[in-house]
Order: structure tokens, then sequence, then C-alpha cells
């Protein structure tokens, strides 16, 4: 039980930091921004063609983004040791390094940026999916849901970008990649602080 209350706690802050650096990031933006147009990491950069690094945004996101990742990195080890489930470990693993890549590369280091972010938030919502396979009701099902919602729109993202949220654009549509997988990290994180799921 010590293993998985370490891991909830590691879980619960790696989620937070990232929810409130990137809040943060985008408050102290210097120029104007709009979540319509803004993907997530433009506080790291400010985009191509023309890319502007504008501090302290840039430092922020990417502090925080490597620091959630070495987080729920340090988690999933802990979590592995109670579980022993690496259908679950495999995904939340590379998530946690697609996060830490995140924190090093910057949106001007492609491919390697490019593919960090996918990587991350793709396994994100595999792992959400599979968590709910060794967590109990009713938080198996807000995991299933939060993990296949990050899952189809990262599928529409790329695939489709217009297909389903055509009124969001870029903004939005990343954003309902990253925030129901951040959301549901935080969630796990007090679930198994909780201390109540047993080993299965």
């Amino acid at each position: 039980m010590k293993n998985l209350k370490i891991s909830g706690i590691l879980y619960f802050l790696a989620g937070g930091i990232a929810i409130m650096g990137i809040i943060t990031a985008e408050a102290v933006y210097p120029i104007s921004y709009a979540t319509f147009h803004a993907e997530m990491n433009n506080p790291a950069n400010s985009g191509l063609p023309i890319a502007v690094i504008y501090n302290p945004a840039s430092s922020i996101f990417n502090l925080t983004m490597f620091l959630a990742g070495i987080l729920s990195l340090a988690a999933s080890v802990f979590q592995h040791f109670h579980f022993t489930r690496m259908f679950f470990t495999i995904p939340i693993v590379l998530f946690s390094f697609g996060l830490c890549g995140i924190g090093i590369f910057t949106g001007l280091m492609n491919p390697f940026y490019n593919i960090v972010t996918f990587m991350a938030f793709l396994a994100g919502g595999i792992a959400a999916v599979c968590a709910s396979k060794i967590i109990s009701s009713p938080f198996k099902y807000f995991s299933l849901a939060f993990g296949l919602i990050g899952i189809l729109s990262w599928f529409t993202l790329v695939l489709a970008p217009k297909l389903v949220f055509p009124h969001m654009v870029l903004g939005g549509n990343s954003r309902w990649i990253i925030y129901p997988i951040m959301i549901w990290l935080t969630g796990l994180g007090g679930y198994f602080m909780s201390g109540n799921n047993q080993k299965i």
C-alpha cells in the first residue's frame, strides 16, 4: 500500500503542476494570447514560420512539463511495484517520457518536438483506458471516458482537425487532447492516495 500512496502523491503533483504551469505560462505571455488559435505549446514559442521565444513564459512552460514528466515517471515505478501490470506501466511511462521531451525540446526542434508531443498524449490516453482495468468504480468509468476523449481528440487533430470541432480551430482541438489527460492524471493520484485500491 505504501508504494501505491507514494505513486498517488507523485501523479497528483505531476498533473497539478502541469495544469498550473500551462495556466501560468499563458498568463505571463507578453503578447495577445487567445486559446481559439493558439496551441497549448505557444507559451514555449510563438510558432512557425516566425518563431520567437518569450520568457518567462517559455521557461515556465518547459520547466513544468519536464518536472511533471519526472514526477510521473517516478510515480510509474512505484505503481508498478504495486500492480506489476505492464499493459498499464508501458503507456504511462511513454507518456512520462513524452512530457520530459516536451520540456526539453522546443517547437523549433522538429521533428523531435512533434514526435514527443504526439507520443505523450496518445500514450496518455491509452494509459487512462488501461488504468480502468486495475481500478474500481466509479473512477474506472471516468478513467475510461477521459482516456477515450483524449485518444479520439488526438486522432481528430492528426487526421481531420476540422471534422468534429470546426469552430474550435487548432487551439481548442489541442486542449481537448491535453486537458482530459492531465485532469485524469490528477484524479488518478487522488485515487491512489486514498489507499483503497487493492493489488489485483
